[in-house]
């Protein structure tokens, strides 16, 4: 098992060699569904926390696999497309 430490505020991206067990610990995590897939979709996205959390499902292009983030969530004041991969599309229709 994964030990976390406390987090620090503005810390460092996670290795890429860490990933693989980030995603085991998201999977092993026993909170709800809604919360795993938000931290899936925030290592697959690249997005900050308010911008998902922001979410509205008139964002999301399911056809073109594209969520759309509007300019005020956006911390540089622009709108922002997201094009998503099957695994992405996938988490979010879960």
């Amino acid at each position: 098992m994964i030990e976390f430490q406390k987090a620090k505020p503005r810390g460092h991206p996670l290795p890429a060699k860490e990933i693989p067990a980030f995603l085991q610990a998201v999977d092993r995590y026993p909170g709800k569904t809604a919360t795993k897939l938000a931290g899936k979709l925030l290592l697959l996205t690249f997005t900050r926390k308010k911008e998902l959390v922001g979410m509205k499902w008139a964002e999301l292009d399911l056809e073109r696999a594209e969520w759309t983030i509007p300019a005020e969530r956006m911390k540089m004041q622009s709108r922002t497309s997201c094009r998503c991969r099957t695994k992405r599309s996938r988490a979010s229709r879960s």
